[in-house]
């Protein structure tokens, strides 16, 4: 028979420098960063919602009562009109 095949060398696991990745570094934590994040922008954004309900609400409170007394000063002025005539 002829001469065995030859045999690829096996590397030195001390001689090949692997590579070490930290554990928030991988591209599964980048969506988890992403994750959070816009979960945070969603929570500011609520907040800044509720806020914004908040006031129109007390504007609307205050045009409310504004228009009443509008319409109570109209009749009252009406008043006013028939007595000088």
């Amino acid at each position: 028979m002829g001469t065995p095949p030859p045999t690829a060398p096996v590397p030195d696991s001390r001689s090949t420098p692997k590579r070490h990745i930290r554990w928030f570094c991988k591209p599964d934590w980048h969506m988890v960063w992403l994750t959070g994040l816009l979960f945070i922008v969603g929570i500011v954004t609520a907040i800044i919602f509720y806020r914004q309900f908040g006031e129109m609400k007390e504007q609307t409170r205050i045009l409310n009562e504004q228009a009443k007394q509008a319409a109570a000063d109209s009749v009252e002025a009406g008043r006013r009109v028939e007595k000088q005539l």
